[in-house]
Parts: structure tokens; C-alpha cells; sequence
């Protein structure tokens, strides 16, 4: 029998223990990124003032900034959830986002959108 690394690998990243190791290890990233970022804030007054109420808002951003999202307010949000993907990626995402204290819903386009979206909604 041969020894095939890429299979090995490939099985290992599957696993649960690498899933929660490379979840903390982008949230660990994420969080050297933050001292470095320079803030802007800018809200419309209605946006603020949820903001500041701390009402139940939807905010969408970009994939490659969810995780400076830890820095976005002055002071962190009482509750905070991400809508991230069910597939592998998605997931390994959702425990990067619960890695930094917040709660993940899981749904997408193709699986589970709605699902994901009431998730969503009840965080």
C-alpha cells in the first residue's frame, strides 16, 4: 500500500481537533490584525441610533473583513451572530467567529439559506 500525504492531510483537516485548531488559529489572527486597522466610523443617524440602543440589527460585509468586525464598535455588542456557509469552509469560518466569543448560524444559497437566515434572526 502506498503512503499518500495529500490523502492524510486531506482526512486530518476533517477532523474535529483541526477544525478547532484552525478556527482559533483565525480568530487568533484576527485578533493581531485588529491594533493595526485604522477606524473610520461612519453610520447614517438612523443606523446610530440602533447602534447606540443596542437594537437587533442584520449587517452585511465583505468575507475577507468578518473578522475585523471584533473591532468595529467602541465597546464590544452584547450578542453578535454570523451567517457563515454549512460547507466545510463555512464552518471552519463559524468556529474562527465562536472562537472570538461570538455565535455562528450555519446556512447558504445552495443549503439550508432559509434555515440559516432564521437562525440568523433568532441570535
Amino acid at each position: 500500500m502506498k503512503f499518500r500525504p495529500s490523502k492524510v492531510v486531506s482526512e486530518w483537516i476533517k477532523s474535529e481537533t483541526a477544525q478547532r485548531f484552525f478556527g482559533y488559529l483565525i480568530a487568533g489572527y484576527g485578533c493581531l490584525l485588529l491594533p493595526l486597522v485604522r477606524w473610520r466610523r461612519e453610520a447614517p443617524p438612523e443606523t446610530q441610533d440602533l447602534i447606540d440602543a443596542e437594537k437587533p440589527m442584520i449587517i452585511c460585509t465583505w468575507h475577507g473583513r468578518m473578522f475585523l468586525l471584533a473591532g468595529a464598535w467602541p465597546r464590544r455588542p452584547r450578542k453578535f451572530g454570523v451567517l457563515a456557509s454549512s460547507h466545510r469552509d463555512g464552518r471552519l469560518v463559524a468556529r474562527g467567529v465562536q472562537a472570538l466569543g461570538y455565535d455562528a448560524a450555519l446556512g447558504s444559497s445552495r443549503r439550508g439559506g432559509a434555515s440559516g437566515l432564521r437562525s440568523l434572526c433568532r441570535l
